[in-house]
């Protein structure tokens, strides 16, 4: 057997052999599905009928928005349009009690489910996504409204909606109103606020905070999420925006493979026990049965909603902020925007749901390198070289 020095002497030859692969070969960012059309999580929805849902001014919606990213990169001025539509859906009697950036709600895995618990502890019945978008090559919004049913999926593919795209702002709301009252609904909401309410944050942690690694996981397994495809129905209902959605959608499941061999690549560098797992197959529960006590998530989203999520203190004057990178020549900072998307890996514990977080905030624009700076600074500070 190799001696320990032999050992050490393998893993940070192997960590290196990935750090020169990934940052001289330069390998692209991943790549997610465009905002605009990531409506309640790639579902096809049917538009055919243009079906409200019936209790519209009754019950309690929730607003998805998305604004045309800044040119610098960070995300667009999302409030003022939300602001803009919510002056609308009071005067049509739609209480639409929350808005989130579609972005934040869509961040991750546990960050969605957090999100939709949520809505559903609120007794929200309605989910409208609103989006500035590109139209043809001009700058054009997208209205749906959609009933939300309470459940992890938000709602099936199939659902009857409504839907308008349109270049000018107001025609949205002009279509909108027409269609309240060709459907004749029953008006119960007359308490609405005047200006709308922003969420960006969910219950995510339900277990202790660490800003370090568990030594644990020297001894326990960690369980390591493969990338998985979208499902697409064999046959959705036919619409412009369906297409589209299932255009981007085969177009990411094309680079699934290749995603996953570059997860296999960096993870290489990991040096204790880990393994590949479908999430979408085996609940957390199924996967400690199998010997896992660890899983490695991921957030996608503006730097000051991931710190939110993770429950980092944030300064709303901070404008900026500095992350510790992994490189070949060692680690460096990189100062980013708080409202820069970012990827950002923490562990957790399957049994009480603590939370690791190391000590450092090392998120960055990709995943493969936030993955990379955490491995880093786990290997640092669980004293591996």
């Amino acid at each position: 057997m190799p001696g320990k020095k032999h050992i050490k002497e393998k893993m940070t030859k192997t960590f290196a052999a990935v750090l020169t692969f990934l940052f001289v070969t330069g390998v692209p960012a991943y790549s997610q599905p465009s905002q605009d059309l990531n409506i309640f999580g790639y579902k096809f929805l049917d538009y055919r009928d243009q079906v409200l849902p019936e209790k519209l001014l009754s019950t309690r919606s929730a607003v998805f928005v998305s604004a045309l990213p800044k040119a610098n990169g960070s995300r667009g001025d999302w409030k003022a349009l939300s602001e803009k539509a919510h002056d609308y859906f009071k005067r049509m009697h739609i209480d639409a009690i929350a808005y989130f950036h579609v972005q934040d709600v869509f961040s991750g895995r546990e960050s969605l489910q957090a999100f939709i618990g949520w809505l559903a502890k609120r007794k929200v019945e309605n989910l409208i996504f609103l989006a500035e978008t590109n139209l043809n090559g001009t700058k054009g919004y997208r209205l749906i409204v959609a009933p939300f049913n309470g459940q992890p999926g938000m709602m099936p593919d199939g659902q009857k909606a409504w839907k308008s795209e349109e270049t000018e702002f107001e025609r949205l709301f002009v279509l909108l109103h027409r269609a309240v009252g060709k459907a004749n609904m029953k008006r119960e909401n007359y308490l609405i606020v005047d200006q709308p309410e922003f969420f960006s944050d969910a219950p995510l942690i339900s277990g202790k905070r660490f800003e370090d690694y568990q030594q644990d996981l020297k001894l326990d397994k960690l369980a390591v999420p493969w990338f998985s495809k979208i499902k697409i129905p064999s046959q959705y209902p036919p619409d412009s925006l369906n297409d589209r959605l299932a255009r981007e959608a085969r177009e990411y499941n094309a680079s699934v493979d290749q995603y996953n061999e570059r997860l296999r690549q960096i993870m290489s560098a990991y040096p204790y026990e880990y393994g590949f797992v479908d999430l979408d197959e085996k609940k957390p529960e199924q996967l400690r049965n199998e010997g896992y006590q660890f899983i490695l998530y991921c957030i996608n989203t503006s730097g000051r909603t991931a710190k939110g999520l993770l429950d980092y203190k944030v300064q709303e004057t901070e404008t900026d902020f500095v992350s510790l990178t992994a490189g070949l020549q060692g680690a460096s900072i990189k100062t980013l925007p708080v409202d820069y998307p970012i990827f950002k890996f923490y562990i957790k514990h399957i049994f009480t749901s603590n939370v690791f977080l190391g000590s450092k905030w090392d998120a960055d624009v990709d995943w493969e390198n936030a993955l990379l700076n955490h491995l880093s600074g786990l290997r640092s500070e669980l004293g591996v070289k």
